[in-house]
C-alpha cells in the first residue's frame, strides 16, 4: 500500500472498500479450518479481495482450503490451477464441472467505466446497503437501488442471477469481477459506507481509462 502522502482521499476509500490479506491471521495461527469454524464462508473470503498470491505468502494449499470447506469453483474463481486443485485431491469430473461453469461468465468490457457511467447517468441506482432483488428488474431499472455486488450480477445477464442463485450475492459478484478484472481484488462487498464504495468504482473506471487493454 503507498503512504498516506501518495494517497488521495478516493484511493483511500477506494483501498478501504477492500480488506487485507490473511497473513496476519495466519500469524496468529489460525488456519482456512478456524474461519469457517468461526463462522467465515468461503464467500467471505472471496468477497474479502484474498488473491491465490496472498494465501500462498500466508502458507495455505488448495489441500488447506479444501480440508476448509472450498470448491473447485470458488478455488477456480480465486485463481487457482487446475494442476494445484487435481493435487489437493479433487477429480477431473469436480474440475469440469467447476470450468464450464467458469467458462460461461461473460468477461463485461470495463465493468466500472459503464458501471460508473450508469449511475452517473441515472440508468442505474447505487445504494451499498441494498444488494437489490432476487430477480432482473428489467425496465425499472433505473429506479432499483442496489449495491455494487447487485449491479455486477445484473451486468451479467442470467448467468449472473443464476450464479447468485446457486452461491449468493458475493460469490457471484466476487466471480464475475475476477473474470472481467483480474488485476484487482474485489470491493468488499458487505455493508461498508457508500463513499467507499463509490469511491472503489471510480477508481477501477479510472484505472480502465488509463489502460485500453482492460
Amino acid at each position: 500500500m503507498k503512504t498516506k502522502k501518495e494517497l488521495s482521499a478516493q484511493k483511500l476509500k477506494a483501498y478501504l472498500a477492500s480488506q487485507g490479506t490473511p497473513s496476519a491471521l495466519r500469524a496468529a495461527g489460525w488456519t482456512p479450518s478456524d474461519l469457517l469454524a468461526a463462522g467465515w464462508t468461503p464467500s467471505d473470503l472471496l468477497a474479502a479481495g484474498w488473491t491465490p498470491s496472498d494465501l500462498l505468502a500466508a502458507g495455505w494449499t488448495p489441500s488447506a482450503l479444501r480440508a476448509a470447506g472450498w470448491t473447485p469453483s470458488d478455488l477456480l474463481a480465486a485463481g487457482w490451477t487446475p494442476s494445484a486443485l487435481l493435487a489437493a485431491g479433487w477429480t477431473p469430473s469436480d474440475l469440469r464441472d467447476a470450468q464450464k461453469e467458469w467458462d460461461e461468465i461473460p468477461v463485461l468490457e470495463k465493468p466500472y467505466t459503464r458501471l460508473l457511467s450508469e449511475i452517473e447517468s441515472g440508468a442505474r441506482k447505487h445504494n451499498q446497503s441494498t444488494f437489490g432483488p432476487d430477480c432482473d428488474p428489467k425496465k425499472n431499472l433505473c429506479g432499483t437501488p442496489m449495491c455494487t455486488a447487485g449491479h455486477l450480477v445484473n451486468m451479467a445477464g442470467d448467468i449472473g442471477y443464476k450464479l447468485k442463485d446457486k452461491y449468493g450475492w458475493n460469490i457471484a459478484a466476487t466471480m464475475i469481477h475476477r473474470k472481467s478484472r483480474p488485476d484487482v481484488p474485489p470491493q468488499n462487498f458487505g455493508t461498508i459506507p457508500q463513499e467507499f464504495a463509490m469511491a472503489y468504482i471510480r477508481e477501477r473506471a479510472k484505472e480502465e481509462a488509463e489502460n485500453n487493454e482492460i
